[in-house]
C-alpha cells in the first residue's frame, strides 16, 4: 500500500511541476511572470503555452479524481495488489499525459487519459464491491 501513497505523491506533484515549467515559459514570453494577474496573463500564451497551461489545469482536476478514488480503496479495504496497480497505472498515464500535449499528440493524450480515468473507475468499483 506504501507504493500506492507514493504514486499518489507523485501525482500531486505533477501540477506543481507543469506550474513551474509554465512560469518560465511565461518568463521567456513575456519577460515577467504576472504574480499579480496570473490568468490574464495565461489568456495571452501562444499555443504552446496555452497548452502547458491546460495540462496543469487537468492535472489538478486528475488528481483530485484520484485521491478520492484512492482514499475510497483504502476505506474500503480493496486488495492492496488492485489498488497498487491502479495506482502504478494511473500515474503512468499522468506522467504520459502532458508529454502528449506538448507535442500535440491529440489522439494519444485522450487515450490515456481515458485510461487514467479507467483506474480511477476500477478502483471506485472495486470500493463499492468491498464495502
Amino acid at each position: 500500500m506504501k507504493l500506492s501513497f507514493l504514486c499518489l505523491a507523485l501525482v500531486l506533484l505533477i501540477p506543481y511541476i507543469l506550474a513551474t515549467y509554465g512560469a518560465v515559459y511565461r518568463k521567456q514570453s513575456f519577460g515577467a511572470v504576472d504574480n499579480a494577474n496570473p490568468r490574464a496573463q495565461a489568456a495571452q500564451l501562444d499555443a504552446y503555452g496555452a497548452r502547458i497551461y491546460a495540462s496543469q489545469q487537468n492535472a489538478w482536476e486528475a488528481a483530485t479524481l484520484f485521491s478520492a478514488s484512492l482514499l475510497a480503496a483504502r476505506v474500503t479495504g480493496v486488495e492492496s495488489s488492485h489498488v497498487v496497480i491502479a495506482s502504478t497505472l494511473f500515474l503512468a498515464f499522468r506522467v504520459l499525459h502532458p508529454i502528449a500535449y506538448l507535442k500535440q499528440w491529440s489522439t494519444f493524450r485522450s487515450t490515456v487519459s481515458t485510461a487514467g480515468l479507467a483506474c480511477c473507475a476500477w478502483l471506485l468499483a472495486s470500493s463499492v464491491a468491498a464495502a
